[in-house]
């Protein structure tokens, strides 16, 4: 398989090739086949967004730097093929979302400052397009099948979700080199409305981390959406746009941040991870929690789940890539990488499915072995225990 993660204490990004099995941490288990280092910079340069896409039949990573620049990366050969700069207030004005919805990039900062890229065939020569929504942001997302339409929130900025557009339609944006601001129409089609006051009647506070549009397919409806939000304050919120303003369902999961949040092959789960070390899967109806990856030993900063392999790629503060498997939560793989971890993206699993399953069966055996030859040595033990002492002779 082969995963790349953004180490922040280089601001470099690191290919990561393994096969099932891998653990750095165990010197029996296999090994990590390569790991290359690529775009050595700084920390003051680290990634904040990261992003893997093809354009014009290419593959390449879009990486959203502090300094407020975007790097075009080719990933046959890791050079920077395109960089734009002065795209955020940089340290002041962080990314929060990286966005390639097959037409159009779209990198919005914690301000609110949004901006829109053409990349014209992969040209990349049409001017960027900056326009503002109101901030703070903490969550940016476009849904998967309507490409104007967008999703948003974040401190004290409860869920809303608009059309950004310049057609009258509401439906298309068409950027050319005489495209301005003034000239990109956003329209709001929904806002949330805060849950009712608590038990001592005071305001519960806003503060969305993430929003994830639920089913698209179910909700092409351009009037109905289905949505669920996370917040820095624990909680799991579910939103029907067409019953009302309101989540139709607010459940506290954890009692620290979450962060960060994924869908699974399973349209009734979601996985998601806090500021502490847990991240698990939930059910979205009950909000009952399905099970937990284990074995983080500091806050979970990214996700990638790959439904195609059925795989989910983590990395954070411990300095750990993990893969598991969605469904059943098993590690797969454990890499140490050096450095603190703030973006993961799964390329590829390229292990046939016949030799992982050979990988499994070997394993069982070996264990199988290995316990018969435990019961056999502690039978001998037993045995000579029981066998009673010489006696000297005087």
């Amino acid at each position: 398989m082969k995963v790349i993660v953004s180490a922040d204490d280089s601001g470099s990004l690191k290919e990561v090739k393994c096969v099932r099995g891998t653990d750095t941490a165990s010197q029996t288990a296999p090994q990590p086949s390569a790991i290359e280092t690529y775009c050595t910079t700084t920390l003051a340069q680290k990634v904040q967004q990261l992003i893997v896409c093809t354009i014009n039949n290419r593959q390449v990573a879009l990486a959203a730097r502090r300094t407020g620049t975007l790097e075009v990366i080719d990933l046959e050969t890791y050079e920077v093929v395109k960089k734009f700069e002065a795209l955020s207030a940089a340290l002041t004005d962080p990314f929060i979302a990286l966005i390639f919805n097959e037409t159009h990039i779209y990198l919005a900062t914690q301000s609110g400052l949004v901006t829109i890229i053409d990349p014209n065939g992969g040209k990349f020569d049409l001017p960027p397009v900056k326009i503002n929504l109101r901030g703070p942001l903490s969550a940016f997302i476009n849904h998967p099948l309507q490409k104007a339409v967008f999703a948003y929130g974040g401190k004290d900025n409860d869920l809303k979700v608009v059309s950004i557009t310049n057609d009258n339609k509401l439906t298309k944006l068409s950027i050319s080199k005489k495209t301005k601001a003034e000239d990109v129409k956003i329209t709001q089609l929904f806002q949330a409305k805060n849950v009712k006051n608590d038990h001592l009647d005071l305001r519960v506070p806003v503060w969305i981390s993430k929003i994830m549009f639920l089913d698209p397919v179910a909700s092409a409806d351009p009037k109905h959406w289905e949505l669920a939000t996370i917040t820095r304050y624990g909680q799991l919120r579910k939103y029907v746009t067409s019953n009302g303003r309101k989540p139709i369902q607010d459940i506290k999961v954890s009692e620290k941040p979450l962060l960060t949040l994924t869908s699974t092959p399973n349209s009734e789960e979601i996985i998601c991870s806090d500021s502490h070390t847990t991240t698990a899967k939930y059910n979205m109806t009950t909000g009952r929690l399905v099970g937990k990856f284990p074995g983080a030993v500091g806050a979970i900063q990214a996700l990638h789940a790959d439904f195609e392999s059925g795989l989910i790629s983590t990395g954070g503060l411990d300095r750990y890539l993990r893969v598991f498997d969605i469904v059943s939560r098993e590690l797969v793989a454990k890499v140490y990488i050096g450095s603190k971890i703030s973006s993961v993206w799964f390329l590829e699993d390229d292990e046939p499915v016949e030799e992982v399953a050979v990988k499994h069966t070997s394993r069982k055996r070996k264990t199988e072995e290995e316990e018969e030859e435990d019961s056999e040595t502690e039978e001998l033990w037993k045995k000579l225990e029981k066998k009673p002492a010489k006696k000297r002779r005087d």
